[in-house]
């Protein structure tokens, strides 16, 4: 009988998933998947342990890639000392170090035209001949760490605060790690920085939103300390890219988006974006080589994670950028994957979800109508997404005001029922930022609601927005009394000055109607007899004319005379 004829020896790739393998290079296989045809050294036995290093492995594209990714793309992995992750086992353990390019960049060009060449030790994936080399890097300061600056007691505290106010819309931790990460710094007096950024993060944001308090005197502190942390990740050598440094990028945008300017919370979202492509975050994760090391468990962990912090990431970056009319940040070749159904992220899938719906704007002026279509789409599945936690109902009419603002700008008119969605929302968003303010939860958007609702119910102008206008500047008022500050005064009074505009407006309309009445001297006439209305017969309105009321018609149609002058004219 015939023998199956195999490969003398089956490339990493298709053993790892017993696939065919020609023993070619690159073999058939991988050479149409984009993966990275690599085969064991010869000394390797069956069953013996890799000489391979592990600190470095170069992962290619998975079976879960976009299909419409083109080529292929290098996530370089690192794993520090060469000790294998075990998340599950240890409170933010060492970070998994990872790099992404594609691989027609001028970083991986050298090591894919060594593997074109087939040579045995291919250049790896490294930035040569990036510069002339005439400076040495500077190297990071860190000065004062966190565990100097503030107790145990009080890092402990703000953060059961964070993980019972923030967590629940952006559920981008564990809390069984955070705190247990907290005991271990704290004792050891050590800390990754990338963590330790994390923890200022989380820790900032527990006291911003600890209720109805003044300010913690040490808050600053570690806003200032989270912000040296974060900037060496970006602009010190040696750069610290991981996840928990993207994650400790968006707790800072969350933080400045409460406390500052536009400006620097979009900033903020956008390096947390940058970040998350520089780590590969954007690619789906599970199956990378280098994880194959690590228990399913770890790599279930790690992977949920990841997509955890890129998809808050994303959706925070779109919001923040609608709002402030910037262009939110759009990767190429993302296929990383969702986030799966979760009882315990449910509100978190939910701000996803409605972030989902913000639009993208197109530079074609040429079709706005089609523009116009798509926005009241976004509009109907915004109304059918429900919320439960009360910070989501006010993302939700943030959502909702973009959308609008956008139909307004391009002067569409809403139907009825659109105008019901809009005022429904509003007041879904009124109600929570209310109960928010009752319990000094200092969500931006609680006086960022209250007062575009104002704006908006002004723009519909019709009497159910202008019946809604008291609820919205008693929720104002009330924010402004709770909490005092300049900001939420200025608010309160702009609003104020808005109403007076309309106010204004339709008094001068009103005026101009009464004029009309006043030129006319109406006023100066009896009104006409009701019983001489009375006798006045009643004319009917079709064709047929009753000779009774020709009119002298009749008469004028009959005279010769009249005949004589038509044919004269003739």
């Amino acid at each position: 009988p015939m023998l199956r004829k195999r490969a003398r020896k089956a490339c990493l790739p298709c053993h790892k998933r017993k696939v065919k393998c020609n023993g070619a290079w690159p073999c058939d296989v991988c050479q149409g998947y984009g993966y990275d045809c690599e085969y064991a050294a010869e000394s390797e036995k069956p069953g013996k342990k890799s000489d391979h290093n592990p600190r470095v492995t170069e992962s290619v594209p998975n079976d879960l890639k976009n299909r419409h990714v083109p080529g292929k793309s290098y996530v370089l992995v690192e794993v520090p000392n060469g000790k294998a992750l075990k998340l599950s086992s240890a409170p933010f353990p060492e970070s998994l170090i990872s790099r992404y390019t594609t691989s027609y960049s001028a970083v991986a060009f050298p090591r894919d035209l060594g593997h074109s060449f087939r040579m045995p030790s291919a250049p790896r994936l490294h930035c040569f001949a990036w510069h002339m080399g005439t400076r040495r890097e500077s190297q990071p300061s860190l000065g004062d760490r966190l565990f100097d600056q503030i107790s145990l007691q009080d890092a402990l505290k703000y953060a059961n605060i964070y993980f019972e106010r923030v967590h629940p819309v952006l559920a981008i931790l564990d809390q069984s790690h955070a705190i247990q990460t907290c005991n271990k710094a704290w004792n050891l007096k050590q800390m990754p920085i990338d963590v330790e950024a994390t923890v200022c993060g989380l820790v900032a944001l527990g006291s911003l939103f600890e209720a109805h308090s003044k300010a913690w005197e040490k808050e600053s502190g570690v806003v200032h300390q989270a912000q040296h942390l974060l900037e060496i990740s970006v602009s010190q050598p040696p750069s610290q890219l991981s996840l928990k440094f993207v994650i400790a990028w968006v707790l800072r945008a969350v933080y400045l988006r409460c406390t500052s300017r536009p400006h620097l919370s979009w900033m903020a979202s956008c390096n947390a974006i940058h970040l998350a492509e520089a780590i590969g975050l954007h690619q789906e994760f599970r199956e990378m080589d280098a994880l194959q090391q690590r228990s399913q468990e770890a790599i279930g962990e790690e992977t949920a994670y990841r997509r955890r912090a890129f998809w808050i990431a994303i959706s925070l970056n779109r919001l923040f950028s609608m709002e402030y009319g910037r262009s939110p940040l759009r990767l190429d070749f993302v296929s990383c994957l969702p986030i799966t159904e979760d009882d315990n992220l449910a509100s978190m899938n939910d701000f996803i979800a409605i972030c989902e719906q913000l639009p993208s704007f197109s530079n074609d002026a040429t079709q706005p109508d089609r523009e116009v279509e798509s926005l009241k789409i976004h509009m109907e599945r915004l109304s059918r997404i429900s919320v439960h936690v009360p910070p989501l109902a006010l993302v939700k009419a943030e959502v909702c005001f973009v959308l609008y603002r956008r139909m307004r700008f391009l002067e569409s008119r809403m139907t009825a029922t659109q105008t019901e969605t809009v005022l429904s929302i509003i007041l879904a968003g009124l109600e929570e930022a209310q109960s928010l303010t009752n319990i000094g939860s200092s969500w931006w958007n609680v006086v960022g609601v209250s007062f575009q609702s104002v704006c908006v119910l002004l723009a519909i102008d019709n009497p159910a927005s202008l019946a809604l206008l008291p609820t919205a500047m008693n929720t104002l008022g009330s924010i402004a009394r709770a909490y005092n500050t300049n900001l939420v005064r200025e608010a309160l009074h702009t609003a104020a000055q808005l109403i007076h505009g309309l106010r204004t407006k339709k008094m001068e309309e009103v005026r101009g109607i009464e004029q009309a009445l006043d030129v006319s001297g109406v006023h100066q006439i009896p009104e006409p007899d009701a019983q001489d209305i009375q006798m006045m017969p009643e004319l009917p309105w079709g064709l047929d004319w009753p000779i009774e009321c020709d009119g002298g018609w009749m008469e004028m149609l009959f005279d010769p005379d009249m005949f004589q002058d038509i044919t004269s004219i003739q």
